[in-house]
């Protein structure tokens, strides 16, 4: 067909036009679906939640084709959690360490929610969604005590995966009140570690940790919603308290901790009514 012997991998990359031609004709079809099959030029440092090399597959569609080289395009994207054609789920090709947690049907709806956001970031290529998405990475990567948050997505640990897909589905609504409520909750190894992630955003780092500091002290408060009008009053804490801590979490983490009383349950109520 006239296309030189290269890899799998220069194949699936960055089609030059005459290759692209000649695998049209020689599969009598249109050019514009060649292109389809075939990825952008990227690299892992200006896309990383497309794997360079294979990671996951369907078994089911490969044993179809009967072909070992038989690959396609969605296996190699992160946010992939089920095969598009026929609707399984994608199975690791490597083996990553031993889950330490079951896994559950909410991580797993959790999750899919995530990988929507990562794919809708990475299609519209918007910096403010990917930057977010970066932060809860490292932080849940840290968390979890693994070393390299740009490999996750990749991993052969399926718990692992869909804690850190997960994480990206939870930043969208209080970051700051979730990653409060774990830093408060989590061993002081943990905090050690997540506080070490962050050396470099400082500013971040130390809203992490003084909300942190003050989450249980906060949300422990018997008269917090005692007094006060508005819908959080007709809230039991005892029924809902997932989402008034995180509600007064995040109005704490706009407004600081020493703001008025007042001000900070009404931007409480504002917060539960927006969500």
């Amino acid at each position: 067909m006239g296309i030189p012997d290269v890899s799998n991998s220069a194949l699936d990359q960055d089609l030059p036009n005459v290759w692209v031609e000649a695998l049209a004709l020689a599969g009598r079809i249109q050019t514009n679906h060649i292109r389809k099959m075939a990825l952008p030029k990227f690299d892992i440092h200006t896309n990383p939640f497309i794997a360079t090399q294979p990671f996951q597959d369907c078994p089911s569609c490969r044993a179809a084709a009967g072909n070992e080289g038989f690959e396609l395009r969605h296996w190699r994207f992160a946010w992939s959690l089920y095969c598009e054609k026929c609707g399984d789920r994608l199975t690791p090709l490597y083996l990553g360490r031993a889950a330490k947690e079951p896994v559950t049907k909410q991580l797993i709806q959790k999750a899919g929610q995530g990988a929507k956001v990562l794919a809708r970031a990475v299609q519209t290529n918007n910096t403010k969604d990917l930057r977010r998405v970066q932060t809860a990475l490292r932080f849940s990567t840290a968390y979890l005590c693994i070393h390299s948050p740009d490999s996750v997505l990749f991993s052969g640990n399926y718990y692992d995966r869909l804690f850190c897909l997960a994480a990206i589905s939870e930043v969208q609504n209080y970051p700051l009140a979730k990653a409060a409520w774990l830093i408060a909750n989590s061993s002081f190894t943990t905090r050690k570690r997540i506080y070490r992630t962050f050396e470099n955003k400082r500013l971040l780092r130390q809203r992490f940790f003084n909300l942190g500091s003050k989450a249980e002290k906060f949300v422990n408060s018997k008269t917090l919603g005692a007094r006060h009008s508005g819908d959080l009053s007709s809230i039991p804490i005892s029924r809902s308290k997932t989402k008034y801590e995180l509600a007064s979490l995040q109005a704490i983490a706009e407004l600081g901790y020493g703001a008025d009383r007042k001000k900070l349950l009404r931007r409480a109520d504002e917060i539960l009514n927006a969500h």
